[in-house]
């Protein structure tokens, strides 16, 4: 079992404060990363989001200590109640 409990990120479309949970996240050097994104919304109406949601997965290649990164990418928006809930599901399907 590791020594730190696994921390889940769940993210969207901010990447500037997902980047601040994140570099919280390095403080604390977990061992097990799981990083959850949710997909963009219509482009019709959302034009940023896709830009947006891929600089949040970009989080990802950011990991410079020992750490098992796990990563669950939406292709479509799920909403954050649904978004959410599936990626806590994910994330504690994989943990024991």
């Amino acid at each position: 079992m590791p020594d730190k409990v696994p921390v889940l990120l769940v993210s969207f479309n901010r990447p500037h404060l997902s980047r601040r949970v994140f570099e919280r996240i390095r403080t604390y050097r977990p061992e097990r990363l799981y990083l959850a994104v949710d997909g963009p919304r219509d482009p019709a109406t959302h034009p940023k989001d896709a830009a947006a949601t891929e600089q949040c997965r970009a989080l990802a290649a950011d990991v410079d200590w020992p750490c098992e990164v796990f990563t669950r990418y939406a292709v479509d928006n799920q909403g954050c109640g649904r978004g959410v809930s599936n990626a806590i599901t994910w994330m504690f399907g994989q943990e024991p």
